[in-house]
């Protein structure tokens, strides 16, 4: 992510459990196979996006490029609405 500008130094990850007291509007799940018992929300979406780990940076960089590609999508959906 530092090679886009983005710094994630002081994030971590977290388990979904410690969002379960959390009732979402959206939630855009990958490679997870369902949510509904872990998270309440209004909408939940698979973006059929796998899971980098066994990839290398390679892979890492393709799947970050996926996902910018998905969240530029839904944000024109939701401009033209």
């Amino acid at each position: 992510m530092r090679e886009i500008g983005c710094d994630l130094n002081g994030h971590e990850c977290r388990h979904l459990s410690d969002f379960s007291d959390i009732k979402f509007d959206y939630i855009a799940k990958m490679d997870v196979p369902d949510l509904g018992d872990m998270v309440t929300a209004k909408w939940i979406v698979d973006w059929d996006i796998p899971d980098p780990a066994q990839g290398g940076i390679a892979q890492y960089r393709k799947i970050r490029e996926m996902i910018a590609d998905k969240i530029r999508a839904e944000l024109s959906q939701l401009l033209v609405q």
